[in-house]
């Protein structure tokens, strides 16, 4: 199920003419790194996502994401994905399930632009309580509470939750037999 690099989502999906527009009016990306992104499962199928705010824009609302973030200097995307685990959320994988999506995402996060190569993972876990012990300087000041979403909740919800489409790409791997 993985995409192309610059498709933004999942399979078949081409950017809008309005992401195309952003894309053009975005000044050249400061940052450019490769992430590691894991969809964390329960055995009930509900997917665990991190709230974060950008503290440079106050009055943005709290977005949503999967667990997951840059990989370090000789690290391996498997080993940035586990280690990412363990620190956002306290969990401690010993492997990971497969590959189930890449996009390029292009984001500006406390002034700075970012042109983000994401690699996703999905991963059966039992149910846990997330822990932030392990959490950054910058984590600390960025992400609110996690929460275990259902896939009804994620089609219906208000808020914004990246990557775009992730109810269809829970629902896709939900039915599917690849992990």
């Amino acid at each position: 199920m993985a995409s192309r690099p610059g498709e933004l989502g999942y399979p078949g999906r081409q950017p809008t003419g309005e992401v195309r527009e952003l894309r053009q009016s975005m000044p050249v990306a400061k940052v450019r790194r490769k992430s590691a992104k894991v969809l964390l499962f329960d055995l009930d199928g509900m997917v665990l996502l991190l709230s974060g705010v950008d503290p440079t824009l106050p009055s943005h609302p709290p977005f949503w994401f999967p667990v997951g973030g840059g990989i370090e200097s000789g690290e391996t995307i498997e080993e940035a994905a586990i280690r990412e685990v363990e620190e956002e959320t306290g969990l401690v994988l010993f492997e990971l399930g497969p590959v189930v999506m890449t996009r390029q995402a292009y984001f500006e996060f406390e002034g700075d632009f970012y042109d983000q190569e994401e690699t996703y993972f999905a991963v059966r876990t039992g149910s846990f309580v997330p822990d932030s012990k392990g959490w950054t300087e910058t984590e600390q000041r960025v992400l609110g509470r996690p929460k275990w979403w259902h896939l009804n909740d994620l089609r219906s919800t208000k808020e914004t939750i990246y990557p775009e489409g992730l109810a269809e790409i829970v629902e896709q791997l939900l039915g599917s037999d690849h992990f």
